[in-house]
Formats: structure tokens, C-alpha cells, sequence
């Protein structure tokens, strides 16, 4: 097996142990055996199970950054709500692309802190969305809590009803949904 076949199937015998159990539950041995490697050749490519995690998540990371990135937040609210956000869209691919992981780590046994760093990067991004556009921190604060978390659930839909949801009506939705919490905002804040 070469480097990166080896690697791959490191990287593929962690994720179906992670669909089974909490990260720190899985040891160097079960996915040496669910590999059908060594352990010698398991420590030529990675130090331990959690430098494994981090190289997956890592990698989903720097896409997901790259697809907020790219996206321009200038006209967001002006723009038809049933126009779909690309930056949404992509996001949505993206989750689909790496569907196993995501089912894992947004799982009840999945890693907290990667859902909580998931969840921060969308609330930045929704705070470029919509500052300029709200009177008062604390209602940007709730509105970017709330869409935060909505956003995650609907991560959530796009994998457990991929067979039934479009990407694209995801995207709309979402962007219908901030637009109507942004201009409905004094409504949550009594």
C-alpha cells in the first residue's frame, strides 16, 4: 500500500469507529485492525488517534474557511431571499462531501469542540452578514446565536435527507430564515 493509500485507509477506519464511539474511545489498535495495518505502519504516518482527528478536521476546516472567504457579505440582506447564497451552497456541499465525518462529529458522542468551533465560524460569518444591518449588539448576538445553531440543524437534514433535500432549497431557506430574524429582530428582545 502506498503513503497515501495507507493514510486514506487510517483516515476511513477511524471515521467508521467515530460513527461508533466518542474519539477518545478509539485506540491505535482498533484501527490498525479495521485497517489491516501494523502498528509500526500506523506511527510512520500519524503519532496517535487524535493526530488522525485533527488532520480530518483540519482539512474540512481550511474548506470551510476557504468557502466563507470567497464569499462577498456586502449585499446579503438587500439581495432576494429566494435567491440562494452561494456561500451557503457550498457549505452545504461541502458537509455532503464529507458526510461520515459530519454524521460523527455532530453525533451525540461526537467532538464538542469541534461543534462548538463549527458553530462559531458560522456566527462570524453571519455577523459580517448582518451588522450593518441591526441596531443593537444583543440583538446581533442572539441573531447569530440562534442562525448559528439553525444552520447546524439544517446540516444535519442536508445528511440524514440528502435523498430528499436540495442543496439549493437549503440555501434559500436559511437565507429566508436570517433575513426574517434580521428584520424581525425586536420581536426576541423584550
Amino acid at each position: 500500500m502506498s503513503g497515501n493509500n495507507t493514510q486514506a485507509a487510517i483516515r476511513d477506519a477511524f471515521i467508521q469507529l467515530y460513527k461508533e464511539k466518542s474519539p477518545n474511545r478509539i485506540t491505535v489498535d482498533m484501527i490498525c485492525r479495521k485497517s489491516y495495518i501494523s502498528r509500526s505502519t500506523f506511527y510512520k504516518h500519524y503519532q496517535n488517534v487524535n493526530a488522525v482527528m485533527s488532520e480530518i478536521e483540519h482539512e474540512v476546516e481550511n474548506e470551510m474557511l476557504r468557502i466563507y472567504q470567497d464569499y462577498n457579505y456586502i449585499n446579503f440582506l438587500e439581495t432576494d431571499p429566494d435567491l440562494p447564497t452561494p456561500n451557503f451552497i457550498e457549505m452545504f456541499r461541502c458537509i455532503l462531501r464529507y458526510k461520515d465525518f459530519f454524521l460523527c462529529a455532530y453525533s451525540d458522542h461526537g467532538n464538542y469542540s469541534y461543534y462548538a468551533r463549527s458553530k462559531k465560524n458560522i456566527s462570524e460569518n453571519i455577523r459580517k452578514s448582518i451588522t450593518s444591518n441591526s441596531s443593537s449588539a444583543e440583538n446581533i448576538d442572539i441573531i447569530c446565536d440562534i442562525c448559528s445553531e439553525y444552520i447546524i440543524t439544517c446540516c444535519k437534514m442536508i445528511i440524514k435527507y440528502e435523498d430528499r433535500l436540495s442543496v439549493r432549497g437549503m440555501a434559500i431557506e436559511v437565507k429566508k430564515q436570517i433575513v426574517d430574524f434580521v428584520n424581525n429582530a425586536d420581536i426576541y428582545i423584550g
